[in-house]
């Protein structure tokens, strides 16, 4: 996982430096505060107060996010992330990802490392199909 999320933000700032260089990086970046809007606003509906929670003044937007749910042996667990925007987010770069609760700190970096990968597969998928 670690070396598919380095890889990953290897390509991901090098499509972001030759999009400057190309002078298409600023309108990505306006589309991006208007897709983080609609982004926040869509996690508040679906989690609810219980697994969503925005930091009004944060700026750039930041939240907290908390996922339930059973651990192998049916027990209830909790993964809480703290989750802030960055003016790339969506169009180049992921979020700053923060795991604040529910992962022992030695998995941690694995759990990071593999929601960066999936961030930037699916980022690369998107780009193939030209979204």
């Amino acid at each position: 996982a670690a070396e598919a999320a380095a890889s990953g933000a290897r390509a991901a700032q090098a499509r972001l430096d030759a999009d400057r260089a190309a002078g298409l990086a600023g309108a990505a970046l306006e589309e991006n505060e208007a897709a983080q809007e609609e982004e926040l606003m869509v996690l508040e509906a679906v989690l609810g107060e219980e697994g969503f929670e925005r930091e009004e003044e944060a700026a750039p937007p930041a939240f907290r996010l908390t996922v339930a749910g059973e651990r192998a042996r049916g027990e209830p667990t909790a993964v809480q992330l703290r989750v802030t925007f960055v003016v790339e987010y969506p169009s180049h770069l992921p979020p700053r990802l923060e795991i604040v609760d529910g992962v022992a700190a030695e998995d941690a970096p694995l759990v990071r490392d593999s929601l960066l990968a999936l961030f930037y597969a699916q980022r690369e998928e998107s780009a193939a199909a030209g979204e």
